[in-house]
């Protein structure tokens, strides 16, 4: 289907400034709103909507999401989603996102790598901050279950933002925590070295990756293993 708010407003459909249709004209979009629902690869043809009851809805999304095996988990009024590259934490009667997480699959020293490449966390979130699913924090969940499933590393991405650092400095520390081994990589050189909780300090690793000399950083990667073997 083409762009939704332009056919909205060929037939008459009035929108805000937000995109939002005024409510006296509801029934008038209901047609084209149920045929964009029902364009959207995971949606049975046959599938009943009621656009005055959208918990509803989405709690059908959520059945037919089950039944592709998009949900991951459940907890409490959360679920835990995969969509193609995007896994978020989503309460199903709002639709209300807690957490997502984007990713891309490339190619490192001939292993199949995944780096982070958008992030996002609602804060304050109680639930959210003391989530733990097997024993592990909902992030590193995240990356040492799900994205350890279909690669052999997880990098760094490019970002130099103090909360973009001190996020991977994180998942680091789980990673070591884990067992898992951690790798410096300078892709210009395909120079490598095992970092630890010692020399990361002591050779200033953090310096080195996210320093003030982007773009001459951004070759420089920390990788994260599922086994010791490069």
């Amino acid at each position: 289907m083409g762009n939704i708010y332009f056919e909205l407003k060929q037939v008459g459909v009035r929108l805000n400034r937000k995109g939002h249709i005024h409510k006296d004209d509801i029934r008038l979009a209901e047609p084209l709103l149920l045929k964009y629902i029902k364009s959207t690869p995971l949606i049975e043809e046959d599938t009943e909507f009621e656009l005055d009851n959208p918990a509803k809805n989405f709690q059908k999304y959520c059945e037919l999401a089950k039944k592709k095996g998009m949900i991951i988990k459940k907890f409490d009024d959360y679920v835990l989603m995969r969509y193609q590259s995007n896994i978020a934490l989503i309460q199903p009667e709002s639709k209300h996102v807690s957490y997502l997480v984007k990713f891309k699959k490339s190619k490192l020293l001939k292993k199949n790598s995944i780096t982070q490449v958008l992030l996002w966390r609602e804060r304050p979130n109680k639930f959210v901050a003391d989530l733990k699913i097997d024993g592990l924090k909902l992030t590193a969940y995240v990356f040492f279950k799900i994205l350890f499933d279909e690669s052999d590393c997880i990098v760094t991405d490019g970002s130099q933002t103090e909360m973009g650092k001190y996020f991977w400095e994180d998942r680091i520390s789980d990673a070591w925590a884990a067992g898992y081994p951690v790798y410096y990589i300078d892709l210009n050189t395909n120079e490598s070295m095992l970092v630890t909780p010692q020399n990361f300090q002591e050779l200033k690793i953090a310096q080195q990756i996210w320093g003030k000399k982007y773009p001459d950083n951004k070759y420089k990667k920390l990788a994260i293993f599922k086994d010791k073997s490069l």
